[in-house]
């Protein structure tokens, strides 16, 4: 089968930008491997314009015109869109279906005729967003059962069948590339092997939490007798864009301003090169207010074998259960952070136990085979995704809400709600309920949602 795919985020030849593109990467090669040829049109930059080969079967062209690094890559000019419009819609007549990663892609005009699936990479930036709410896909694929919800409770609201297209592919890990793995980068980077080394992994966005685990390292700095090193990566993007080289110089301000020490940067790697600085470290911090549609880093981590904190927001609070080497902690608790770090650090990871349950859990076979399953399968979907439905009688806490001891944790606002009449209604319930304290507002607000 003659599969096209679309990327908006480009994909590269050697490196990928986060998790989405590497997984973008692991699908196509392994549609080739089952003898489909595949195309991919993705965004092209100054340092990726050239079409090649990713293995035999996948070619990548990054021809495409939209604004070369996030945010906003419709900011483009308007004959650049047209450009890549017209490139779209003609390779869609020569493909047999048509699958959109991370959505973005929202004209329907452009692939009519052909079979089309998406997926939602993340439920935060607009583009996405505005993608969801879309009719222009056949199946609909989401990475977790918290974004399932997440879909269901709002794009639900207005397109009442959504059900009808929407499926969960659950993430997988190769758990043959990620495990324990020799590694010289202490040696590479001049770390002494009795530093601690606190990794932080995440590209760089405040929302990742930079600013949290900056006050974690300071505090940690004089708590353990180790000397602490905080260990990140610097982004390729300081290659195309000054708002990147920007980030990082307004980061070591902050870090100085905040009492770090030392920050070891390492270059951005390959996804297949990750567990080695995984294996590295002592600690993996995922504590911002970014609300991970699923969060890779958490179970890459504990599968290399190093313990994680993460903050309560999003895909985080149910990934991983407790009991697996990774602590859950309250959005913006510095010393609760403080607290899991020291309380990991005297604490072996159990590998075996953790490879058992990511292997049941997140199947790296039963993603890639879900994904091309949904695909070359795909037939044009004839339903009425906006049929009416009835008004809603039944309503439940929202999916990114979360009842806890400060109050109602709200993903999309990045703050605790204060514990009024309505905190203490919802605490008492035990499933659906038809009434509630200002249940309009609630609704309003995006505190409860219809069921």
């Amino acid at each position: 089968m003659k599969i096209l795919v679309f990327s908006m985020a480009t994909i590269m030849k050697d490196v990928s930008m986060g998790g989405s593109q590497r997984h973008l990467r692991e699908l196509v090669m392994y549609f080739a491997e089952k003898g489909h040829q595949v195309t991919v049109l993705t965004n092209g930059r100054s340092d990726n314009r050239e079409p090649f080969q990713l293995c035999e079967g996948v070619e990548v062209l990054p021809i495409l015109r939209f604004k070369e690094t996030f945010p906003i890559p419709y900011d483009t000019h308007p004959f650049h869109l047209a450009h890549s419009y017209d490139i779209i819609r003609r390779y869609a007549k020569e493909h047999d279906v048509f699958y959109i990663h991370d959505a973005q892609m929202d004209y329907s005009y452009l692939h009519a005729g052909i079979p089309t699936v998406a997926s939602i990479k993340n439920f935060i930036y607009p583009e996405a967003l505005i993608s969801a709410f879309h009719t222009n896909r056949d199946r609909l694929i989401v990475a977790c059962e918290y974004t399932y919800e997440c879909v269901k409770g709002t794009v639900g609201r207005v397109l009442p069948r959504i059900d009808d297209i929407l499926t969960v592919v659950r993430n997988g890990i190769d758990l043959q590339t990620y495990k324990p793995s020799p590694s010289q980068w202490r040696e590479k980077l001049g770390l002494a092997a009795d530093d601690f080394v606190v990794l932080f992994p995440h590209r760089p966005d405040l929302g990742k939490g930079i600013l949290e685990s900056f006050q974690v390292v300071a505090k940690l700095q004089g708590r353990m007798e180790r000397p602490v090193k905080l260990m990140m990566p610097r982004h390729f993007d300081v290659n195309v864009s000054s708002g990147t080289v920007a980030f990082y110089e307004e980061m070591e301000k902050k870090a100085a301003e905040y009492g770090v020490e030392s920050i070891v940067y390492y270059p951005w790697l390959p996804g297949h090169e990750m567990p080695e600085i995984y294996s590295m470290a002592d600690v993996t911090l995922c504590i911002g207010h970014f609300i991970e549609a699923f969060g890779y880093v958490q179970i890459e981590s504990i599968a290399c074998g190093t313990p994680v904190v993460v903050s309560k927001v999003g895909a985080q609070r149910s990934i991983v259960p407790d009991g697996y080497h990774l602590e859950k902690v309250d959005y913006g608790d510095i010393e609760g952070t403080v607290e899991a770090v020291l309380k990991l650090a005297g604490q072996p990871v159990d590998v075996e136990r953790v490879h058992t349950f990511l292997h049941r859990e997140y199947s790296y076979e039963a993603n890639l085979a879900g994904y091309e399953k949904l695909i070359t399968g795909c037939v044009p979907y004839e339903g009425d995704l906006s049929a009416e439905a009835e008004d809603p009688r039944l309503y439940k806490l929202a999916p990114w809400c979360d009842l806890s001891e400060k109050g109602i944790y709200h993903d999309y606002l990045h703050q605790y709600l204060p514990k009024d009449e309505l905190y203490e209604f919802l605490k008492l319930q035990t499933g659906p309920f038809s009434e509630a304290p200002q249940l309009e507002k609630a609704l309003e607000e995006g505190i409860v949602v219809p069921i």
